[in-house]
């Protein structure tokens, strides 16, 4: 165990969406020897994961956040020294991306339709 109070804690991250709904956190935290930072992405609807835990002074990672109806998300670090809690605390927030359009009864007869063209095709074929 260590004498004396420790500094407080100082750990920075943000979350930038990028193309194909991939997220990418970086962080920034002041190293502490035996010190841990665990990032979570937590939100309504979508379960929890632990997306990296490390003692790196900064760094950066990408992840595809879970396609959910309810798109608010947080990251949560999690501080632990020594191995025991220090501190939990959101760190960042973004909106993942929206879920794709679903048709209902939408079917594919197996002949691709090119916009426009067929339908002019079809025009011609009825006037005659």
């Amino acid at each position: 165990m260590r004498a004396g109070k420790l500094p407080a804690v100082d750990v920075k991250a943000k979350v930038r969406m990028q193309r194909g709904g991939i997220a990418r956190l970086t962080w920034n935290l002041k190293p502490l020897a035996g010190q841990t930072v665990t990032f979570a992405e937590e939100g309504k609807g979508a379960p929890p994961r632990v997306l990296k835990t490390t003692s790196a002074a900064k760094g950066s990672l990408t992840y595809k956040p879970y396609l959910m109806p309810m798109r608010s998300r947080e990251v949560v670090a999690t501080v632990e020294q020594d191995g025991k809690p220090r501190k939990r605390f959101v760190v960042a927030r973004y909106t993942a991306p929206p879920l794709g359009v679903m048709t209902a009864g939408a079917q594919f007869d197996g002949d691709p339709v090119h916009e426009g063209r067929h339908d002019r095709d079809l025009d011609r074929a009825v006037r005659g």
